[in-house]
């Protein structure tokens, strides 16, 4: 049985330039490769720009958990 894994990095994710966009695209990154049956994320680099707001880090919760 194949393992599947996905990996992407360094979205430094910030909440005051293009939020909305970033957080709809990793939605859809996320989602994508829950119905491909990925067994691992494999996320890397700056989640997120330094010192990261509780909205940015929020998002990565409610996303991959």
């Amino acid at each position: 049985m194949p393992f599947r894994f996905v990996h992407a990095g360094d979205f430094h994710l910030d909440e005051d330039r293009y939020f909305a966009d970033t957080a709809q695209c990793l939605e859809w990154f996320v989602a994508d490769a829950i119905q491909a049956s990925v067994d691992l994320f494999v996320i890397n680099g700056d989640p997120t720009n330094y010192k990261a707001t509780i909205k940015e880090r929020n998002l990565w919760v409610d996303i991959l958990v």
